[in-house]
C-alpha cells in the first residue's frame, strides 16, 4: 500500500492493523487498532469500487473525529459509526441511498448533519443518543422516520419534517427537550407511540391535516407523548392535551 493511498484513506499515522473491503464492495475498519482522527473514504481503492461502509465498520472509533465520504458511496450500514465519542463532523456524499439503523448512535460530539435527497427513511435509532446535536437537515425525499430515530438528542433544536414524510416511529423524539416547534406535514398518515415522549420544551405543533386527521394517525396526544400545554394546531381548530 503506497503513502498516497494511505494519505486518502487518512489512515497516515499509527496504522497498526489493516482496512478491508468486503467482496460486495463495503469499507470495513475493523482489523484496524488504531484509526486517526480524520479519515477520507474513497469510493475506489486499489482498483475495487467501493459502495458503502459495512456494518460496524468504524465502531467504537474512540479518536475519529472528522470523517469525509467521497460521492459514489451509496450506503452507510447499521452502525458503521456507533459510538465514536469524538465524532463531531460528517461530511456525506450526495450519491448516498441508505443510512443504516444505529449508524451514528452514541455520538455525542456531532452537532449537525445535513442527509442527502435521495435517503428515503431515516432508520431506527440512527442519531440516538446524539447528545449535541442541535440541527438535522432531511432529505427533500423523506418518507420515513424510523422508531428512536433523535432519542435522547437532548439540544436538538431544529428538524424539518418535509411533506414527502409518511411516518413517525414510536419513541422517534423521545428526550428531544430542547424542541419547541413543529411542522407536521399533512402526508403524515402514522405517528408511533410516545414518539415525543419527553419533549418536554415542545409548545406547538403545526399539522397540515384537520382534527379528525389528527386523532386518526396519532390517537391522542397523550398516546403520542405530546406533554402538556403543548397544541396542535391543525388546519381546521386546536387539539390540546
Amino acid at each position: 500500500m503506497t503513502q498516497t493511498e494511505l494519505i486518502r484513506l487518512g489512515i497516515i499515522g499509527g496504522l497498526n492493523g489493516s482496512f478491508g473491503v468486503t467482496e460486495d464492495g463495503f469499507l470495513s475498519a475493523s482489523r484496524i487498532e488504531s484509526v486517526p482522527n480524520l479519515v477520507y473514504i474513497p469510493s475506489e481503492f486499489d482498483g475495487k469500487k467501493i459502495l458503502g461502509i459495512d456494518e460496524r465498520g468504524f465502531l467504537d472509533c474512540p479518536d475519529l473525529a472528522i470523517v469525509s465520504i467521497e460521492e459514489g458511496i451509496e450506503e452507510i450500514r447499521t452502525g458503521a459509526f456507533e459510538n465514536c465519542v469524538r465524532l463531531a463532523v460528517v461530511k456525506l456524499p450526495k450519491s448516498l441511498l441508505f443510512l443504516g439503523d444505529y449508524a451514528f448512535s452514541s455520538c455525542p460530539k456531532l452537532v449537525m448533519i445535513t442527509i442527502p435527497d435521495n435517503v428515503g427513511s431515516i432508520e431506527d435509532a440512527t442519531f440516538m443518543g446524539c447528545v449535541s446535536l442541535r440541527k438535522v437537515i432531511t432529505p427533500k425525499n423523506l418518507r420515513k422516520i424510523g422508531p428512536n430515530a433523535f432519542r435522547g438528542c437532548s439540544v436538538l433544536e431544529a428538524v424539518k419534517i418535509g411533506d414527502t414524510v409518511e411516518s413517525i416511529g414510536e419513541y422517534a423524539f423521545l428526550g428531544c427537550r430542547s424542541l419547541i416547534t413543529l411542522e407536521i406535514p399533512k402526508s403524515v398518515d402514522h405517528i408511533g407511540s410516545k414518539a415525543f415522549f419527553g419533549c418536554s420544551g415542545l409548545r406547538n405543533i403545526f399539522y397540515g391535516g384537520t382534527c379528525s386527521q389528527w386523532r386518526r394517525i396519532a390517537g391522542s396526544n397523550a398516546e403520542a407523548g405530546i406533554p402538556e400545554g403543548c397544541i396542535v394546531r391543525c388546519s381546521n381548530g386546536n387539539v390540546g392535551v
